[in-house]
């Protein structure tokens, strides 16, 4: 598979870092997420140890694009430092340093999964409307979505790479 086979939309290169010596719950309290409604994700295992550096990147594509070829298309991205989809420290980690993107579009770390990959969830950064008390505001939050094998194009995919 070809990377130029693909519209892929790529954003600036963003440096973060997530503390392994945090359990889960409390990455999820650092992040002061407004809403977070993901039942059974406080059980995912998170494995790393100290503090890493990580740089990360949102991917996005034309609606409709399977999401198992965009994880090829993020693998193929740079060959000589190679990305990967997030998992759910990685997630929260960019979500903590950069709390303004999930604002923009629902952003998805595709590197940890509840279920099976015909029906299983992922966790989601999105946002919800504040109300008619404050329109145009938003909350941020922290869910899981119920996945297939196709996305809109509106939602963003964060891959990592570690910084060495």
């Amino acid at each position: 598979m070809s990377l130029s086979n693909y519209e892929i939309i790529r954003s600036e290169i963003f440096r973060f870092s997530v503390d392994y010596r945090l359990s889960l719950p409390e990455m999820i309290e650092a992040a002061h997420y407004d809403n977070f409604e993901a039942p059974g994700l406080l059980e995912a295992v998170v494995t790393g140890e100290g503090v890493r550096e990580y740089e990360g990147r949102l991917y996005g594509s034309h609606p409709y694009r399977a999401w198992s070829r965009m994880a090829e298309c993020i693998r193929l991205d740079d060959s000589e430092n190679p990305w990967r989809v997030a998992d759910i420290a990685q997630t929260v980690g960019f979500s903590t340093a950069f709390p303004n993107q999930q604002l923009e579009y629902d952003i998805f770390g595709l590197g940890t999964t509840i279920g099976k990959p015909e029906a299983g969830y992922v966790p989601r950064l999105g946002s919800t409307p504040c109300g008619w008390r404050h329109p145009g505001e938003k909350k941020r939050e922290l869910s899981w979505l119920e996945w297939g094998d196709r996305w809109s194009g509106d939602r963003r995919w964060l891959a990592v790479r570690e910084v060495r």
